[in-house]
């Protein structure tokens, strides 16, 4: 799953003057019947790139982690970026990268990430 939303114009803003947000959800990332744990992530920006934001998002299944809280959170900034110490985990994570700086651009060139698994899944009965 891929989801970006961008909106672009010649001069990067909406018709209010406000930055437009642009940013991409990376997930859902999940083990085979176990829990995972996103230990650190690192990669490179583009040489010319703004600070791009991202946050963890986790949660017991892909649509929860989509439309949770940041469990965890921090900015990059243009170049390669040392490796970003998350230590999040759950049944499904998202990663959300984004920017909405007034006349800013980003580009990402490289993300790598360590994945670990967390054991199995157990699941609770509902009464």
């Amino acid at each position: 799953f891929l989801d970006i939303a961008a909106k672009s114009d010649d001069e990067n803003i909406d018709g209010n003057g406000l930055a437009i947000e642009s940013h991409v959800m990376i997930g859902p990332l999940q083990g085979q019947g176990e829990g995972i744990m996103l230990a650190d992530m690192m990669g490179a920006l583009d040489a010319d790139s703004g600070k791009v934001d991202w946050s963890l998002h986790v949660g017991d299944s892909a649509q929860s982690a989509l439309v949770a809280a940041a469990a965890s959170s921090g900015t990059l900034t243009a170049g390669r970026f040392t490796s970003q110490a998350c230590r999040r985990s759950g049944s499904a994570i998202f990663l959300r990268l984004g920017n909405k700086k007034l006349n800013e651009t980003w580009a990402l060139e490289w993300l790598a990430g360590t994945l670990k698994g967390t054991g199995p899944i157990r699941l609770r009965a509902r009464s």
